[in-house]
């Protein structure tokens, strides 16, 4: 996956204003983080249900993996999680 160049120039002002100094690292930790909102819109509850369904059909988490899911809604709700995949969650 390719960044845009705008997006590219956004990341180099936000490690410059913030002092990151592995501007590579933090580039390759947003290419690890999935994104659907172009293909589906906003799917409100449905979002991670859908990204995980598509991470798994992907081979992008696999058993023993951790998985951070980070959430943002309406009036300020927000919510984060850990778990650990497993066979179980991949069938």
């Amino acid at each position: 996956m390719e960044l845009p160049k705008k997006i590219l120039e956004e990341i180099e002002d936000f490690c410059k204003l913030n002092e990151i100094k592995d501007k590579n690292k933090f580039i390759l930790s947003i290419l690890q983080t999935g994104f659907n909102v172009e293909k589906y819109g906003n799917t409100s509850s449905a979002t991670i249900p859908i990204a995980l369904h598509e991470a798994n059909a992907n081979g992008l988490i696999n058993p023993g993996d951790y998985v951070l899911m980070t959430v943002i809604g309406g009036g300020l709700a927000w919510g984060a999680m850990i778990v650990r995949w497993d066979d179980y969650c991949a069938s």
